[in-house]
């Protein structure tokens, strides 16, 4: 089974993944370290990868293709319920990563996807 399957992600929860996802997300609200993140040339949101990976749905799709622009509300839900502080650290991470994307600083620069 592929990775993100249930074979996989379930045991891997229950080995500690929601704390590595939270010490993920606490990294992740210190502004100024996401800053020089973003204007060394290095825009990486691990929030993102978050939300596109563990937390993506249409694993199993109906149509037999997988998309990365749903959410699993099961495995949020999971992740929420698992810690007091999952959601407020989920939530502070997102308001910093929008904090500094929309900071002069990386907004100014020109940005070139390859």
């Amino acid at each position: 089974e592929r990775l993100d399957g249930d074979d996989v992600y379930a045991p891997a929860v229950e080995f500690g993944l929601y704390a590595a996802f939270r010490a993920v997300l606490r990294a992740q609200t210190d502004f100024q370290a996401l800053l020089q993140l973003y204007t060394s040339n290095c825009e990486c949101s691990f929030l993102q990868h978050l939300a596109c990976t563990p937390f993506r749905g249409e694993r199993r799709s109906r149509a037999g293709t997988g998309s990365f622009s749903k959410a699993d509300g099961q495995r949020f839900a999971e992740f929420v319920d698992s810690s007091d502080d999952a959601w407020e650290l989920w939530l502070a991470a997102t308001a910093t990563l929008v904090r500094v994307c929309t900071d002069r600083r990386v907004a100014s620069q020109r940005i070139t996807h390859t």
